[in-house]
């Protein structure tokens, strides 16, 4: 049971690290700051780079930002 749950949580942490990958190319492919990402989103810088470097997971509204 601890080998499936250690299992899970490595497949978690490998997607976040794909997602928050992505993320910062799609910013950087615009050429934009994290800081202008975060205004326009109503974010802190801080919290673009948390999400950018997998430390946090962004809401929904955010991920629908970048999908734009």
């Amino acid at each position: 049971m601890l080998y499936t749950l250690t299992n899970k949580i490595g497949a978690l942490h490998m997607e976040s690290n794909i997602l928050a990958k992505r993320l910062k190319e799609l910013r950087e492919e615009q050429h934009v700051s994290q800081a202008k990402i975060g205004k326009m989103c109503g974010i802190t810088q801080n919290a673009v780079f948390k999400y950018e470097n997998g430390v946090s997971f962004p809401p929904m509204n955010i991920l629908l930002f970048y999908a734009d």
